[in-house]
């Protein structure tokens, strides 16, 4: 094996980022991308690990835990920083992937990223790099599976989990098709949005079964496939979790858990990072109690544009919030 090393931090790489770097040198001194490569030899193979320099402490890798994260950008997106400085003619093409460090680094064990995701090369590589660390990849896609959609999984994707997220007049029709078994679904839904209405969403998608929906109650066919089920931020976990014990006791089915992060409203962003890290305290028991349970929070990095502004785990910076290092701990 040949490790090479860097003495210095190109300045271009704060041009991954479309934000201000956030140091005093305008992202020559952004000691944030700093980082030490550690290469562990097995003897089936080989796992290369990135450490970040926070705070001029490496950063340990925690072990896997039965979390995971909704995505809201695409893995191993390649970018063209600006031509500057040593490189006066041409453009540079890079890719950021310190997404997947973290993600590995705070013990996760499953992403959801969006199905068409997959026809990137590229995404495919990094989803393989993140199998490395225990990491599976779960797809997702809204309403009933399209033929085309059946055929490229097949081809490209076919041993990854495939959510498949119902609007609200799919059920039915959804109970009423055949899948081969060996394609490995997940049943959720869209659910009303923050304001009660039965559309789809306003600005707010609101993924997955509320337990208590009405749905359970009535006989249904869905080959025991796995739900989804939604933990609103403002409901009561331990109330919601036994309900899921119910309908898994009653149904033989494996329980996927969606916890909403605190919101404040469709024009104010929500940037109390206290929320979060309150919301951790009220799930931690939830989480010891039904090691099970497959949980899965709703938004990673801070949203920070648009409607619906929440606070995440990592900023759009890749800082990890407090509440990120609470979670790493559970």
């Amino acid at each position: 094996y040949t490790l090479p090393s860097t003495s210095f931090l190109r300045p271009e790489y704060a041009g991954l980022n479309l934000i201000s770097p956030d140091d005093d040198e305008n992202g020559r001194a952004d000691r944030n991308l700093n980082g030490i490569g550690s290469l562990k030899i097995f003897e089936e193979g080989h796992r290369f690990e990135i450490h970040k320099l926070w705070s001029g402490d490496a950063d340990v890798y925690s072990d896997v835990k039965n979390i995971g994260f909704r995505l809201r950008y695409r893995l191993g997106a390649s970018f063209e920083i600006p031509f500057s400085d040593l490189d006066l003619t041409r453009r540079k093409e890079v890719r950021n992937d310190e997404d997947l460090i973290q993600l590995a680094s705070i013990g996760s064990k499953r992403i959801f990223i969006p199905f068409q995701d997959i026809q990137h090369r590229d995404t495919l590589d990094r989803i393989k790099w993140l199998q490395t660390f225990g990491i599976d990849t779960i797809l997702f896609s809204e309403g009933l599976p399209t033929e085309m959609q059946l055929s490229h999984y097949k081809q490209t994707a076919f041993e990854l989990k495939w959510e498949i997220i119902l609007r609200p007049n799919e059920l039915d029709q959804f109970e009423s098709l055949v899948f081969p078994d060996n394609i490995p679904l997940i049943i959720s839904r869209i659910g009303k949005d923050i304001f009660g209405h039965s559309k789809y969403h306003s600005h707010f998608p609101r993924i997955g079964f509320h337990p208590e929906d009405p749905f359970f109650n009535r006989d249904y066919n869905f080959e025991n496939r796995p739900f989804l089920f939604r933990f609103p931020y403002e409901a009561n976990y331990a109330s919601l979790a036994e309900r899921c014990i119910e309908i898994k006791e009653k149904k033989g089915l494996e329980i996927y858990c969606s916890i909403e992060l605190p919101y404040n409203t469709e024009a104010k962003m929500q940037d109390d990072e206290g929320l979060v890290i309150n919301m951790l305290k009220r799930l931690k028991p939830i989480f010891e109690m039904h090691p099970d349970f497959n949980f899965l929070f709703d938004l990673w990095k801070d949203k920070d544009r648009g409607y619906w502004c929440r606070k995440g785990f990592v900023s759009m910076l890749n800082k990890p919030s407090e509440a990120y290092l609470k979670l790493k701990a559970f």
